[in-house]
């Protein structure tokens, strides 16, 4: 048996071919990733992602928390790697008294965005509330990272100093 290593030849045609596939994929993916998959030529209408958030949280600032959560779960419905909408919805079970699922969501959103600062401040509050304060410390400091100029930055410290006098 050769041990001699063996070369990869190509020829000119199998390049092109090569580099024409890969072109198409490139292309199919940049063409999905702009929102121009999944309809939305067909409607030629943009998504209102912040109007409809803006009345998601409008709704449960007034305490029509329910209608809230009906929007927040048809955005995520459409925009399931969205954090905003799962921390949204987080708050609103959280208002609602449903702690686990609004620590799910919470936690999903930190998954789906890790640079979505309000999911890790949200975590962290039930974190802290679970006693899982070295957890808590982790989320509160990730929100400080992304936000280090917050006007929550001194409650957020105290909050990292309260959770490390308990572990």
């Amino acid at each position: 048996m050769s041990s001699k290593p063996r070369a990869l030849f190509l020829n000119r045609s199998s390049c092109y071919k090569t580099a024409s596939s890969l072109a198409g994929v490139v292309l199919a993916v940049l063409f999905l990733a702009a929102g121009f998959g999944q309809g939305s030529l067909a409607s030629n209408k943009p998504i209102d992602w912040d109007k409809r958030l803006a009345k998601a949280r409008q709704l449960m600032d007034t305490n029509n928390v329910e209608e809230a959560m009906k929007i927040l779960s048809d955005e995520l419905k459409k925009h399931p790697e969205a954090a905003a909408p799962h921390t949204d919805l987080g708050k609103a079970y959280k208002k609602r008294g449903k702690m686990m699922l609004a620590k799910s969501e919470f936690r999903r959103a930190t998954e789906v965005d890790p640079s979505y600062a309000e999911a890790w401040y949200e975590l962290g509050a039930m974190e802290q509330a679970d006693k899982e304060f070295e957890l808590a410390v982790r989320a509160f400091e990730r929100f400080l990272q992304m936000q280090p100029y917050s006007d929550r930055k001194a409650t957020v410290e105290e909050r990292i100093r309260a959770c490390k006098s308990n572990l």
